[in-house]
């Protein structure tokens, strides 16, 4: 889906969506984040993001969110930011407390890498968001492996199901070692299958697998 499409689609979500780009700039900003801070987007869209939404100045010591940006830092080492909790500054200068889940919309022909934030002031969102995830990573996989066809017919699906259960888990930015203690194998096992999932979806890293495979229903 090309960027100005997603960014369409999360016009009206019930969930504030913000994007920015690497270099920290707000670059969307939609009705419920309006909603839920009060924030217009003449107010954010263009400003760090940081700064608009934390009141945060450019302090390139600071541990978080300045010159230690925890999301960005995953980014670069194609990894995915788990969802946690932060507070947000609303136009009354009141902080709210959001859960907040980040995915990274990938670097295209005609569009930079961005990273997209949905968040809402729901606390229970936080469990539910990684539970969903988790719960619909588990039906994805049991749905695969009951339509695998019979022996000797044309397999259509290209990851095995152990591949898939990999996927999912570097999906909810598990690292190596993490995977391997989960599913009771070596890292270098871990490793195997996915190198193995990159040469079938024919991708680089593994953050691009993690893309390739929602593309493919993976959620």
């Amino acid at each position: 889906m090309p960027f100005a499409d997603l960014l369409d689609s999360l016009s009206r979500v019930p969930y504030g969506a913000y994007a920015m780009d690497m270099d920290r700039r707000i670059l969307f900003w939609n009705r419920s984040a309006e909603r839920i801070t009060g924030l217009k987007p003449t107010q954010v869209i263009g400003r760090q993001c940081y700064e608009a939404l934390f009141g945060i100045p450019e302090q390139p010591a600071a541990p978080n969110c300045t010159g230690g940006c925890f999301t960005l830092t995953l980014a670069e080492a194609e990894r995915i930011a788990p969802a946690a909790h932060v507070r947000m500054r609303c136009a009354s200068g009141k902080r709210i407390r959001v859960a907040v889940m980040t995915l990274l919309i990938p670097e295209t022909a005609t569009d930079p890498s961005v990273l997209l934030h949905l968040f809402h002031e729901d606390d229970r969102l936080l469990g539910a968001w990684r539970e969903r995830s988790a719960v619909r990573g588990r039906r994805k996989l049991s749905r695969r492996a009951n339509s695998q066809t019979k022996e000797g017919s044309r397999k259509t699906d290209p990851l095995t199901p152990r591949e898939w259960e990999i996927v999912r888990l570097l999906a909810e930015g598990r690292s190596t070692a993490e995977i391997a203690e989960r599913l009771h194998l070596s890292t270098h096992t871990v490793k195997n299958y996915v190198r193995n999932a990159r040469e079938k979806l024919h991708v680089p890293t593994r953050l691009a697998l993690v893309l390739a495979a929602q593309r493919l229903g993976l959620s």
